[in-house]
């Protein structure tokens, strides 16, 4: 996958006869849509070799969608091919980062060692729960850990090293 393109949102559906497309949002923060000036469109897997630039012209919520109007997408039939494809943005007009704040995409790949220095494993995922999210962690054995982002488990998240430090919290071994 691209490590500068960040997957925001799915095109469900068209919407109306104009070309508006109805987006099923895949960002914690849906109101980005708003402020969007473009967006790239490809299928996931695929943004590398198909990805097609778009001005957005309107945005507007609608329920728990976005809805999209895409400059040089004028009719309903062109916006039902667009159906399924998933929408990007680069690093540069992702929502910026506050202070210890992490694109979840480059915590994927962390080595996660404890305070002793021991190899824990390799981040693999990352689970949304609602209370706190939780990296999926495979052990060097090859088991699934399921580690809470909390302060009390993780202590200190470096990227750009690609390391993650973590106490063993009582019950996660």
């Amino acid at each position: 996958m691209n490590e500068d393109l960040f997957r925001i949102g799915q095109i469900t559906s068209a919407h109306g006869i104009k070309g508006d497309v109805k987006v099923f949002p895949v960002t914690s923060e849906p109101e980005r849509f708003l402020d969007l000036k473009h967006v790239l469109l490809a299928k996931e897997g695929e943004e590398e070799q198909h990805t097609r630039s778009y001005e957005v012209t309107k945005a507007s919520m609608f329920k728990n969608l976005v809805l999209l109007h895409l400059k040089g997408v004028e009719d309903r039939n062109e916006a039902e091919k667009l159906a399924g494809v998933s929408l990007w943005v680069s690093r540069e007009d992702a929502i910026p980062l506050e202070e210890d704040e992490y694109y979840f995409k480059d915590l994927i790949d962390c080595k996660v060692i404890d305070e002793e220095g021991n190899d824990c494993g390799i981040v693999t995922d990352i689970l949304e729960t609602g209370s706190n999210d939780v990296l999926v962690v495979e052990s060097p054995e090859g088991e699934e850990i399921l580690l809470p982002i909390i302060e009390d488990c993780v202590l200190d998240i470096d990227p750009e090293e690609g390391i993650i430090k973590i106490h063993w919290m009582e019950g996660l071994r």
